[in-house]
């Protein structure tokens, strides 16, 4: 376990690495993983945050674990905790404000630990994008961001909008929370959010909001993976041979294509959420 400075030394450790921290937060200490994916000061930085607790959301969950691998393979910084009353982490489960403290203060514990980077994204799946969201509302820093699942009827998302940076939304095609109409209605109710990519692959018809059942590199990692090298302007980036062979069959939809495939008009989606993530998980 590491809670200081200067945790990594290029000539004992291996790249790319993983290891424990304990990063002091305003609500207690709260346990994560830092990822190196670079020996290089300047190299990009990425905070992931996990699912909703109640949904056996943690920073050891498989999907986020995926892209934390992945990001620190393409020569990312990474970071990710465990909220307040998950494992380790001190607090209690607040769906809401006491996560979002939390992930402040992880994101000034990486800019502590990364203060040359020019580049600094977040990343969340499910209801950690909803604390991304936050997030990347307040801290100006912040470049980028990529959101899996974004539970977009289960959380008030209206203040996400101007979006101040560009962004991907990535989606299962039978996602039951959050259903693909409700995302282009989300997009067409801010058209000031014309700077939003998104991607359903079209492959995942029989996955759901936690990705269940499906190809994960086709599904999630191969979009993330193409949006990354699209937007980072990072000349070291890492390329991965086996992804730039399929990045062909990747196409991200944009606002205007939003505007052409609804020419409906949407009506209110109703559900019992507690039922909806029991068939979900």
């Amino acid at each position: 376990m590491h809670n200081g400075c200067n945790i990594f030394n290029p000539k004992i450790h291996q790249i790319p690495m993983k290891t424990q921290v304990t990063i002091q937060g305003d609500r207690g200490s709260l346990e994560g993983i830092y990822g190196i994916g670079s020996e290089d000061l300047a190299a990009p930085t990425i905070l992931l945050f996990h699912p909703q607790s109640n949904a056996n959301g943690t920073m050891y969950n498989e999907i986020l674990q995926d892209v934390f691998d992945l990001v620190i393979k393409m020569g990312f910084i990474a970071l990710t905790i465990n909220f307040g009353g998950v494992g380790n982490s001190a607090g209690t489960i607040e769906n809401g404000f006491g996560e979002f403290l939390d992930g402040a203060s992880a994101f000034k514990w990486l800019i502590t630990q990364r203060q040359f980077t020019k580049y600094r994204w977040v990343f969340g799946f499910s209801f950690g994008a909803y604390i991304a969201a936050h997030l990347t509302m307040r801290r100006p820093e912040i470049d980028n961001f990529i959101f899996l699942s974004t539970p977009l009827p289960l959380y008030d998302f209206s203040f996400f909008a101007p979006c101040p940076v560009p962004g991907l939304f990535v989606h299962a095609k039978n996602d039951k929370i959050t259903p693909e109409e409700q995302i282009l209605e989300f997009f067409l109710k801010n058209d000031k959010c014309r700077n939003i990519s998104y991607y359903a692959d079209e492959k995942s018809e029989n996955s759901n909001h936690f990705f269940k059942s499906v190809d994960k590199k086709t599904a999630f990692l191969l979009p993330i993976y193409k949006y990354i090298k699209e937007k980072m302007p990072w000349p070291s980036l890492n390329l991965i041979p086996e992804y730039e062979e399929s990045l062909h069959s990747i196409n991200f939809s944009i606002y205007e294509d939003f505007a052409k495939a609804l020419n409906k008009d949407l009506s209110e989606v109703a559900f019992d959420e507690t039922e909806i993530l029991e068939d979900e998980i």
